[in-house]
């Protein structure tokens, strides 16, 4: 089986660079509009979306919206960061290339996530997934859980002798 071209064979990801490029700029300048409109706001976004569903004298929903809104606001905040360190790695010939091994990123990671700057196994690795286990999920061996009895213990198929009623 041939392995997927990625990022590191530059015959690749070359011509692929402006609409990357384009992408991430695209996605820059939308995490941009969405925080100066939670700045404008004064960290609130637009409540009558929830005017139908929140009471609007009760302190805790808007405790709640306002928890929201400052979550909404971190996560844009760290899209923004990830999405110009893409960026700094494009115009200084490092992207596409794992940040953390150095592996080349396979090229269908970066068109479906072009801010991305780990490769599947780091990604992995640093999402802490897996508690001890040293290897991706798309790594190990894959078992069904119905293949598997209470006990932990590979699940056998019973021999049958004689036709099934």
């Amino acid at each position: 089986m041939a392995r997927p071209r990625s990022a590191g064979d530059g015959d690749v990801l070359v011509p692929r660079l402006p609409a990357l490029r384009n992408k991430l700029e695209q996605q820059r300048r939308f995490r941009r509009e969405q925080l100066a409109q939670l700045d404008a706001d004064g960290g609130t976004v637009d409540r009558s979306a929830h005017a139908d569903r929140v009471d609007p004298t009760d302190p805790e929903a808007e405790s709640a919206l306002r928890e929201v809104d400052a979550v909404v606001a971190a996560g844009a905040r760290r899209a923004l960061a990830d999405i110009e360190l893409a960026l700094v790695r494009m115009a200084t010939g490092r992207y596409g290339l794992c940040r953390s091994c150095g592996a080349g990123i396979p090229l269908v990671v970066l068109e479906a996530i072009p801010k991305t700057t780990l490769c599947l196994t780091c990604a992995w690795r640093s999402e802490g997934s897996g508690a001890g286990e040293s290897r991706p999920p798309h790594a190990r061996t894959s078992r069904s859980p119905l293949r598997r009895d209470l006990a932990g213990r590979r699940w056998r198929p019973r021999r049958v002798v004689g036709p099934v009623r």
